[in-house]
C-alpha cells in the first residue's frame, strides 16, 4: 500500500511541476511544426495522429485560449503514464518508489524534456508503459505490452535499437549479428530522421551523467542488468544523435535503474540524494515566451477585416484557432508580418519574442501633416486636455483620424480630452496614438452626450472608429491599425 501511496503522490508532483513548466517552456521548431502540422489535419505521422486524436477526442482546442497549451496536455497525460509505469516496474518496495518518484519529481531536466509534445515523451510513454506491461507475468498483459512496445517504435524508430540489443542479451549465440545489426540501424536512422538539440546543454550533462552513473554499477546486479543495459544503449544513442528525442525515455530508465540500485546497495540512497539535488538546481528554461493567443488576440482586434499577415510556425494555428485562418499567409506578401524578433519595415506591435511588421516605412507626408493638425489642435481654447495630450498633439503623435474628429468636435463644442494613447503591445515602438478618452463634451459627461453619439455615427471608412467603450473615466474612442500610418 505505502509504495503505492508514494507512487501517487509522486505522480502529483511530476504532473504539477509540468503544468507549472508548461506555459513558459521555451518551444522548439520541432514542436511548432507538430502543432500546425495536427492542427490543420494534415501531418500523417504517427504522432500526428497520436496528438490530433487527442486533441478530438478530449476536444482540447475548445477548453484552451492556446493551441501550445491544449497540445502540451497530451504530454501531461503521457508523463502520468511515464511515472505510474515507473512506480510498476519497481516492484512495490517503498524505498525504491521513494526513490524513484523523487528523482522524476525533483529532476529540472526532467521535466524540461518531458512538458514539449513532441515525439520524445510520447514514445517515453509507450516504452515504460511496454516494460511494465511485458515484465508484469501476466499472458494477457504482456500481449498488450508487445501492441505498446510497437506504438514505441512507430512514435519513435530510434528505439528499434535497444530492442535489438535487448534480444541480442537474451539470445547471447546471435549477440554479435545482433550488435552489427544494431549498429547498422542508429547509422541508418541517424542519416534518415532528423533531430532537434533544444535542451540546454547543461540539463543534457546532468541526465547523461546520472544514467552513466547509475547503470555502470547496476550492471553487475543481475535484478538491474536488464534495465541497466537499456539505459545504457539509449544514453549511447543520445551521445551519438545529439538530439533530444530519447531523453524523457532516458530519465525513465535511470530512475527504475537508480531505484533498483537502493534495494541492493545502501550507497545508492546518497546518489539518489545527489542527484535530486543536482536536478532542482538545474531548473528548466522559463520566461514570457508563449504570447501567440496574445498575439492572435490583439491582431483579431486592431487590424482591419482585409488585412492579411504572414505567420511563422506555431503561430499559424494560433491564428487559426482565433479564426484568422483565412488572413494568415505562409509566404505572400501581407498586410502585416508577425515574426520572432526582428524583421523588415516598422514594428507596430511587440509581444516577448513576437514582433508584428508593417512592410513599409513611416510616411513622411504624414508624418509632417499630423504635426501641423496637431499644432493647431493644441492651440484650440475649446479643447481642455492634459500636458501629455498636449505634448502629443504638438509632437505629431496622435493618429490623423483621431485628430479629425477632435477638431469637427472642438469647431462647435467644447470638449475634455483626458487621454490620447495606444495599446500596451504598441508602446515604445512610435506608432501614432490611436485611442482618445474623452470624459465630457460640453460640460456633460459623455455616457448622456447626443453631441458626442451623433458625431461618432456621422464618421465614415477611414475615419470611423473601430469600437466607443463607456468607462468610469469617459468614451474610449478607438481606432484600428492604419496600413502606411
Amino acid at each position: 500500500m505505502i509504495p503505492w501511496v508514494l507512487g501517487g503522490a509522486g505522480t502529483i508532483a511530476v504532473v504539477s511541476r509540468v503544468v507549472l513548466v508548461a506555459p513558459e517552456l521555451p518551444s522548439s521548431g520541432a514542436e511548432r511544426q507538430l502543432i500546425d502540422s495536427a492542427f490543420a489535419g494534415a501531418g500523417r505521422t504517427p504522432v500526428d495522429l497520436q496528438l490530433r486524436g487527442y486533441l478530438w477526442l478530449t476536444r482540447g482546442l475548445d477548453r484552451y485560449d492556446s493551441v501550445l497549451l491544449a497540445a502540451r496536455e497530451l504530454s501531461i497525460v503521457a508523463t502520468i503514464v511515464v511515472v505510474l509505469s515507473v512506480v510498476a516496474l519497481v516492484r512495490a518496495r517503498p524505498a525504491a518508489t521513494g526513490v524513484a518518484v523523487a528523482v522524476l519529481a525533483c529532476g529540472g531536466p526532467i521535466i524540461a524534456v518531458l512538458t514539449p509534445i513532441g515525439p520524445g515523451v510520447l514514445a517515453a510513454a509507450w516504452t515504460t508503459l511496454a516494460l511494465a506491461l511485458l515484465t508484469s507475468g501476466r499472458q494477457v498483459l504482456v500481449a498488450l505490452g508487445v501492441v505498446a512496445a510497437l506504438f514505441a517504435v512507430l512514435t519513435s524508430p530510434f528505439l528499434l535499437v535497444p530492442l535489438v540489443v535487448l534480444v541480442a542479451v537474451r539470445v547471447p549465440y546471435l549477440a554479435v549479428v545482433l550488435a552489427v545489426l544494431a549498429f547498422a540501424l542508429q547509422t541508418l536512422l541517424v542519416a534518415r530522421v532528423p533531430v532537434e538539440a533544444e535542451l540546454p546543454l547543461t540539463h543534457r550533462v546532468v541526465l547523461l551523467a546520472t544514467a552513466f552513473t547509475v547503470a555502470v554499477p547496476a550492471l553487475w546486479r543481475r535484478e538491474t542488468r536488464l534495465f541497466a543495459v537499456l539505459t545504457l544503449v539509449v544514453a549511447v544513442q543520445c551521445v551519438w544523435l545529439r538530439g533530444d528525442v530519447l531523453l524523457p525515455t532516458l530519465a525513465a530508465l535511470s530512475a527504475v535503474v537508480l531505484a533498483g540500485l537502493v534495494e541492493a546497495l545502501r550507497p545508492a540512497a546518497v546518489l539518489a540524494a545527489v542527484a535530486a539535488v543536482a536536478g532542482v538546481v538545474v531548473l528548466p528554461p522559463g520566461g514570457r515566451w508563449h504570447d501567440e493567443p496574445a498575439v492572435a488576440a490583439w491582431l483579431a482586434e486592431n487590424t482591419p477585416p482585409e488585412a492579411t499577415f504572414t505567420a511563422p510556425a506555431g503561430l499559424w494555428s494560433e491564428l487559426a484557432h482565433a479564426g484568422l485562418g483565412q488572413r494568415v499567409r505562409r509566404d505572400a506578401p501581407a498586410t502585416f508580418d508577425v515574426v520572432a524578433g526582428t524583421g523588415p519595415g516598422t514594428a507596430v506591435a511587440r509581444f516577448g519574442e513576437y514582433g508584428v511588421w508593417r512592410p513599409d516605412r513611416p510616411s513622411t507626408e504624414d508624418a509632417l501633416q499630423r504635426v501641423d493638425a496637431g499644432a493647431q489642435l493644441a492651440a484650440n481654447p475649446r479643447l481642455a486636455i492634459t500636458d501629455d495630450v498636449r505634448r502629443a498633439l504638438r509632437r505629431g503623435e496622435v493618429d490623423l483620424r483621431a485628430m479629425t474628429l477632435l477638431a469637427g468636435l472642438a469647431g462647435q463644442h467644447q470638449v475634455v480630452v483626458t487621454d490620447a494613447r495606444v495599446t500596451e503591445p504598441e508602446r515604445g515602438l512610435g506608432t501614432p496614438r490611436r485611442e482618445l478618452v474623452l470624459s465630457a463634451v460640453d460640460g456633460h459627461e459623455v455616457g448622456s452626450s447626443r453631441v458626442l453619439q451623433t458625431w461618432l455615427g456621422a464618421q465614415r471608412p477611414p475615419y470611423a472608429p473601430s469600437s466607443t467603450r463607456i468607462t468610469p473615466t469617459g468614451a474610449v474612442v478607438t481606432w484600428l491599425v492604419q496600413e502606411g500610418s
